[in-house]
């Protein structure tokens, strides 16, 4: 109610931004559509494009509610600010820098969608574990609901106290098992995917910075008009229009022909769009293959001055070893030398 407390009424309240904000909602839509109506055959609808559809969706919603619930309209359209908000990322991948961390927070999402599937199955059976052990009444007298309590608690919050009064038998066991594994477990999951994700992407930062830069320098020169909206909302509705028409005429003379024309040069497009994912992988290919050969080199350069340093030793351990055995050459020709002095004394004093 703070949010919409300097509104006035329950449903439109101010005519002349209603109807700008309507405006500008179509255009920009028409304006996606443009992108379509260029090229239908070639147009894939990348991630941001469909970005830019939900974000557009919910405008609507929220704009279609005004006529009812002005307060509803707000709740809604908040949403749609944040999208808006995080739509300047896209712009932001024009720089190098943060081009590469866009591109590997946009890796990351998919990772969370994978994380959240496994999340929301622990989540759905501690629930509805915890609604079958929780006794009604207390429930309602404590004025918490096991319904919500493990969602809350996966974030940290949750009072302990509170689940043994649900059941003092194993509530708190059943808190102890579902915290090991939702803020233990399950949060460690994500950070390992989102950390091998890093690592993976931040070895292809630089191609693919490069080749989603290209892309978009096409998506601008091939699919965008010329001014932006709502001020290309003429431009924009002819296409619109045409399109429709041509729909509505296709398979007749000229107009059939015509189109069979553009069908196979959207064909082409499409060949070329795959060749240019083909020769992508092609290039990372090779990058990687030169990486290795440029390892391999320095790994048998190593090898090389391993086998000289061992060579070297070698070839001091042998003078060593002649020396060693010069030594006790000399030795034995002076214990020799001591023997036969040693026999002569023995020699003479048996004489005497």
């Amino acid at each position: 109610m703070a949010m919409t407390a300097a509104h006035h009424g329950g449903g439109l309240e101010n005519r002349a931004y209603d109807i700008i904000l309507w405006i500008w909602t179509v255009a920009s839509c028409l304006d996606e559509f443009y992108k379509y109506a260029m090229n239908p055959k070639s147009f894939q609808a990348s991630g941001w494009n469909q970005f830019d559809y939900l974000t557009f969706a919910i405008v609507q919603l929220g704009l279609t509610v005004r006529f009812v619930n002005l307060e509803r309209s707000v709740e809604t359209e908040c949403f749609a600010v944040i999208l808006v908000w995080v739509r300047i990322l896209k712009f932001l991948q024009l720089d190098y820098n943060l081009g590469v961390l866009v591109i590997i927070l946009m890796r990351m999402t998919k990772d969370i969608v994978v994380w959240g599937v496994v999340n929301a199955i622990v989540l759905i059976a501690f629930t509805v574990a915890f609604v079958s052990i929780a006794d009604p009444f207390i429930v309602e007298s404590s004025g918490g609901d096991p319904m919500t309590a493990p969602l809350w608690a996966m974030l940290g919050d949750f009072d302990v106290q509170e689940y043994h009064d649900w059941n003092p038998s194993i509530g708190k066991t059943m808190l102890w098992l579902y915290v090991i594994f939702s803020n233990v477990v399950l949060v460690n999951l994500l950070i390992a995917m989102m950390g091998h994700t890093f690592e993976t992407m931040i070895e292809e930062a630089d191609l693919e910075w490069k080749f989603g830069r290209l892309q978009s320098i096409i998506e601008c020169n091939d699919r965008f008009s010329a001014v932006p909206p709502p001020f290309n909302l003429p431009i924009t509705l002819y296409a619109f229009l045409t399109f429709m028409y041509r729909k509505a005429t296709a398979g007749t003379g000229e107009t059939s022909k015509k189109a069979l024309d553009e069908d196979q040069i959207a064909e082409i497009k499409v060949a070329n769009q795959k060749l240019d994912k083909v020769a992508k992988r092609l290039l990372y290919s090779l990058k990687r293959a030169e990486e290795d050969a440029t390892n391999m080199e320095e790994v048998g350069g190593d090898v090389k001055t391993i086998i000289a340093k061992q060579e070297t030793m070698e070839i001091h351990l042998h003078k060593r070893m002649d020396k060693v055995e010069g030594m006790m050459s000399k030795t034995e020709d002076v214990l020799t030398s001591v023997a036969e002095m040693v026999k002569g004394l023995q020699t003479a004093r048996t004489a005497r």
